[in-house]
């Protein structure tokens, strides 16, 4: 077989090679991947996506990985970078020669295009994206809270009455704990639903971006795109604010799987006002029936530890991160793995 790495100019064509490429690797199928493909390759506020194909002599083009834009601030500097996203080769092809061909290519127009470029690959391909001058950053760490404890009980308990049993007096110490936790708090501070972000949140993020070396542009019109313009399941936003109605911490939240709120992005001007934030959603998330809430963040410890002084253990770590340099970097390309001076958050992937 003879592989080769193209590309397609044509957005038409492009887009068709992508569903079908899509489909044949059952990518995105819980989704319209007509949606997706208008969500990330047309309509990204930071610039349109492009995509990398594979083409074999005889059969076609058979893989493909699409290079998205992002926009993170580098030492208070925002810069448009760029995001790996969509990979996928048809399973007759999946084999080590023709995915190196393919992530090479893409790695090199990545390094040509952007000063930083990162991803998301799977622990198989860790190797490759090292071997071509992507190194490992990290992984992201999973955290969760169990809200109703029953379910889990059972799970050590197999007797169900008295796992539920065990399970309603966890809960209610849970509970009389959120309380507690509560009576000092701020009453000038209050929680706020809503169900998209508005002129606030941009003021947020200008006063928490300077926390960090390395983190993704998190103003209003990147989380609307975000969260509420991404087709398939909606998100909801909760806020902290203060006495003058200005947001001191926000979460994105959203419902994949029953029960599970997954806290798919958070930030806050201070490690205060994240404890409060938590300390004040939790019980609201309980209420609203959920029985678990969970969220995934790769960054500073201290961050790590305001979720665990609430709460959230840590599992396990599949979400791995590499990034590169590329043309322009405005610092050194050994800082870029340096865990300490990022913040990731679900909110920096491609789905």
């Amino acid at each position: 077989m003879k592989y080769s790495v193209t590309h397609i100019d044509d957005p038409a064509r492009r887009e068709e090679a992508l569903l079908r490429l899509w489909s044949s690797s059952n990518l995105h199928a819980s989704d319209d991947p007509r949606h997706k493909y208008a969500w990330f390759y047309l309509n990204n506020p930071a610039g349109a996506a492009t995509a990398f194909f594979l083409h074999e002599e005889s059969a076609g083009l058979v893989g493909c990985c699409g290079l998205g834009s992002r926009i993170v601030w580098v030492d208070g500097v925002p810069q448009t970078v760029g995001l790996f996203a969509d990979f996928a080769v048809e399973p007759a092809h999946r084999t080590a020669l023709p995915a190196l061909m393919l992530q090479r290519a893409l790695c090199s127009g990545a390094q040509q295009q952007f000063p930083l470029t990162y991803g998301f690959p799977n622990s198989a391909a860790i190797g490759i994206f090292k071997r071509i001058g992507f190194p490992l950053l990290g992984s992201m760490s999973r955290y969760a809270k169990v809200l109703r404890h029953a379910k889990y009980v059972e799970r050590v308990v197999r007797f169900a009455p008295l796992a539920w049993l065990l399970g309603a007096v966890l809960d209610v110490l849970a509970r009389l704990r959120d309380r507690v936790g509560l009576l000092l708090r701020r009453r000038s501070r209050r929680l706020e639903w809503l169900p998209e972000p508005d002129a606030r949140f941009t003021k947020c993020f200008e006063r928490a971006r300077g926390r960090y070396r390395f983190i993704g542009d998190r103003s209003t019109e990147t989380l609307r795109w975000r969260f509420t313009q991404r087709p398939g399941r909606p998100s909801r936003f909760v806020v902290l604010t203060d006495a003058a109605n200005d947001v001191l911490a926000y979460a994105a939240i959203l419902q994949k799987e029953e029960g599970v709120a997954l806290i798919a992005d958070f930030l806050a001007v201070d490690d205060e006002a994240l404890d409060e934030l938590l300390a004040r959603m939790i019980p609201v998330l309980r209420a609203r029936g959920f029985g678990l809430a969970t969220t995934f963040f790769l960054g500073p410890e201290w961050i790590a530890t305001v979720l665990r002084s609430r709460g959230f253990v840590p599992r396990e770590s599949a979400k791995f991160v590499v990034v590169g340099a590329g043309r322009g970097l405005s610092v050194p390309a050994d800082a870029l793995t340096s865990v300490k001076d990022w913040y990731l958050t679900e909110a920096d992937r491609d789905n």
